[in-house]
């Protein structure tokens, strides 16, 4: 089989649903092998890049039925149910995307290519963005080198703010990225972390040089007083979120910013969600 080749497994209870998600799957990729298997913890398939569970709701089936065996690079829920328990639940189960099976075909189309998308990310384990350091694979920040406790979905969304400051980041961009909730649910859980990050790292105006504003019905942005610049990067969400927190010693580099007042302290690495492999290659300096 070709090496890029993606082995899609798709669980389904009926032939009816696993022919929909094929047809939904070759809009995605004709390069595609795609594998039936039945919709239970304990089907055996063979090893996949890709496992899709479609269900529907029923009263002795309420809730998706995860696969225990395997663990895929992505593991992508179809759903007619639109219970937000159900959903907040299947997803800390371990499936990386819930969607509505009752969208479009189109939709639904669009959904699977960006889920399955080959993204580039900038992963680094060090990111210095005075007077911060967020140290990514033990979830750990300091400001003046003096440690902040932040819980870890705190910690996920503070490092995506400061990654991205100086722009508006919207609600649904966070609820996505942070929860891996659909983008339509209520936002008040991301206002509610917002309150508690903002308090402990001291984001006001005049206070610590770092102001968090918020923009009514749209999202946040993150100013710097003197300079409001960003580094701009997508940051590797997968060490925040999905690893243990782990003590690492790798080789960083320093990329110089000029005047912004943000280091990044990084390794030259790749991610590739069709492997989900983590290849270190050699650090470059940047000036």
């Amino acid at each position: 089989m070709d090496s890029s080749t993606q082995v899609v497994t798709v669980r389904s209870s009926t032939k009816e649903d696993f022919l929909f998600t094929r047809n939904l799957l070759h809009d995605v990729n004709s390069n595609l092998q795609i594998i039936s298997s039945g919709n239970t913890a304990d089907a055996e398939c063979p090893p996949s890049n890709v496992v899709i569970v479609v269900h529907r709701y029923s009263e002795q089936n309420p809730a998706p039925c995860l696969p225990q065996r395997e663990k895929p690079s992505r593991l992508i829920v179809l759903s007619d149910c639109d219970s937000e328990q159900i959903i907040v639940n299947t997803l800390n189960k371990g499936a990386h995307h819930y969607f509505d099976i009752t969208e479009s075909q189109r939709i639904l189309s669009v959904r699977l290519s960006a889920a399955m998308r080959n993204h580039q990310y900038n992963s680094i384990d060090v990111l210095e963005v005075y007077p911060f350091k967020f140290f990514v694979e033990r979830r750990r920040v300091t400001h003046n080198d003096k440690p902040i406790h932040l819980s870890p979905r705190e910690f996920a969304l503070a490092y995506f703010l400061f990654s991205n400051n100086g722009r508006v980041v919207v609600d649904s961009e966070l609820m996505v990225s942070i929860w891996t909730l659909p983008s339509s649910m209520d936002s008040r859980r991301i206002d509610t972390a917002i309150c508690r990050i903002r308090k402990k790292m001291n984001l006001y105006e005049n206070a610590s040089g770092w102001n968090l504003q918020r923009l009514r019905q749209v999202g946040y942005r993150l100013l710097y007083e003197h300079a409001p610049s960003s580094p701009n990067f997508l940051p590797d969400l997968s060490k925040c979120l999905l690893e243990p927190p782990v003590s690492t010693h790798n080789q960083t580099v320093r990329v110089s910013s000029g005047g912004n007042p943000c280091n990044v302290l990084a390794t030259n690495s790749t991610i590739s969600d069709n492997s989900m492999s983590l290849t270190l290659n050699r650090g470059v300096s940047r000036t």
